[in-house]
Parts: C-alpha cells; structure tokens; sequence
C-alpha cells in the first residue's frame, strides 16, 4: 500500500509539473490569437491520448497486472497532468465574460477531442503491443 501511495504521488507532482510547463508553452505559442484555453484543451487530449495508448498497451502484457505502472502513470501522472477542473472552471469563467461562443467551442472541442485522443491512443497502444509481443 505505501508503495502504491508513493507512486501515485510522485506521479501526480511529475504531472501536474508537466501540466504546468506545457500549458504555459502551449499558451505563449498561441498568445493572443483567441479566448480559448488552449494549453488546459491540449494537456486533457494528450492526457486522453497517452492513457489509451498506456491502458491499451497493457493489456496482455506484464503491466496489465503491475499496479505501480497503473498507480504511477495512469492514476499518477495523468491524473496530475490533465485537467479537468481548470477546464470546468476556464469554460464557466467564459460564460462568465459573455462569452458562451468561446466556451461552447471549449466544453464541446475539449470533450469530443479527448475522446478522439483516448480511442485513437488505444488504436495506437494495442498496435504497440501486437509488434512488441
């Protein structure tokens, strides 16, 4: 149990470090060219795609029942690294500001492509794991 709570925690601040870093690039890349919150919408889908690929690649395979590689990564990492609260909050601060245009794009765009990431990761994943063996 300790073991389990240490790897969750060391990946939550690992990513929820990430989530910040990125974030910050992603939204100087874009720096005033629209209202959305494009690092919070980047991190979720590159979260959403990172855990199929890691939940797809495990399956079958010695991660499947390794719990440090699913309380580390998947319950840890990701789950510091996307962001769903900042997205809730960003999306009713649009509306807000009057600017439900914005926010529809937002709550629509972050949901649609997050599941986009997670099946198109889990494509990706299971691919991985049938070249591996």
């Amino acid at each position: 149990m300790t073991a389990h709570l240490i790897a969750v925690f060391v990946g939550g601040g690992l990513g929820a470090s990430s989530r910040f870093l990125m974030s910050i690039w992603i939204t100087d890349l874009f720096a005033g060219r629209h209202a959305l919150p494009v690092g919070t919408m980047f991190c979720n889908v590159t979260g959403s795609f990172i855990i199929g690929v890691g939940a797809a690649f495990a399956v079958g395979s010695s991660f499947e029942h390794h719990p440090l590689f699913r309380h580390l990564i998947l319950i840890g990492f990701l789950g510091g690294y996307t962001t769903f609260s900042s997205f809730s909050l960003e999306t009713i601060t649009l509306l807000q500001n009057g600017k439900s245009i914005a926010a529809a794009i937002t709550a629509i765009g972050t949901v649609s492509l997050c599941l986009i990431g997670v099946t198109l990761g889990s494509g990706f994943g299971s691919f991985l794991r049938n070249q591996i063996g």
